[in-house]
């Protein structure tokens, strides 16, 4: 091995963005879930064993198979690792009471690949009462983000889909909710009912509710952000985590 004795300036490192990243993420006390073998839990040795949890990279949360999930998420490791969502089949996770209390206040990121067919459910947040859904999909051409309880939402077309991953964030700040995909980024008046409970977070899937088959469709889940108490579409960005998040996608894909 060849060393040197100097100290490398950071934009030396080639996963620099993922540093600053990291960093701006723990700093706004934000959860980053990243896939890789060491952060994916599973319940046996070999390469196809079914995901028991997902550990954040700093360790205090785990996304855990939601309740219809019978052991169905694997971790796939190339070309990138990710979780593998399939059709039909129930491969989510979930974090029990990721929102607030005191908050109505949220963000949520996800890094993605559809290498076949439509992902349909990336994201889907309770907002503290089993009848309300806040859901980000994608399917048909179209990024949507949808409130099942006011009717408010807004989709971005897609374009052709790509083979590389898609980075998709969202927002609430008790007023408003965003959207930011495919380069554009909408806001439309949202005030969600039930936010005075803490909600749960779901990854590929809407609820622990079983049925709902329709909702799932293929992907792969390469990385999931969320920010309790924060919008970081909506003005409450310092430092600037969606551009933070930009860089990463553009350097890990």
């Amino acid at each position: 091995m060849f060393e040197l004795p100097q100290t490398l300036p950071e934009g030396a490192l080639l996963d620099r963005d993922a540093l600053r990243l990291g960093r701006a993420v723990a700093e706004t006390c934000g959860h980053w879930f990243r896939a890789s073998a060491a952060a994916c839990l599973t319940d046996g040795a070999t390469h196809d064993a079914p995901v028991t949890a997902w550990q954040s990279t700093d360790g205090s949360a785990l996304l855990r198979p939601s309740e219809p999930n019978g052991g169905n998420t694997r971790l796939a490791v190339a070309p990138r690792p990710g979780l593998v969502l399939r059709e039909g089949v129930h491969c989510g996770l979930w974090l029990a009471g990721a929102t607030r209390q005191t908050s109505r206040r949220f963000s949520a990121a996800v890094i993605y690949s559809a290498p076949a067919g439509d992902p349909r459910t990336l994201l889907s947040l309770s907002t503290g009462q089993d009848q309300n859904l806040v859901f980000l999909s994608d399917a048909d051409g179209q990024l949507s983000l949808h409130d099942r309880a006011t009717g408010s939402g807004m989709d971005i077309a897609q374009p052709a889909r790509a083979t590389g991953p898609h980075l998709a964030i969202l927002s609430h700040d008790g007023r408003e909710l965003a959207l930011q995909g495919a380069g554009r980024t909408l806001r439309v008046t949202a005030d969600l009912p039930g936010m005075d409970r803490p909600g749960d977070l779901f990854v590929g899937c809407r609820s622990n509710r079983r049925g709902l088959l329709k909702t799932l469709g293929q992907a792969v889940i390469h990385d999931v952000f969320f920010w309790p108490g924060r919008a970081i579409l909506l003005g409450d960005a310092s430092p600037d985590l969606p551009g933070h998040l930009a860089r990463y996608h553009l350097w890990a894909s």
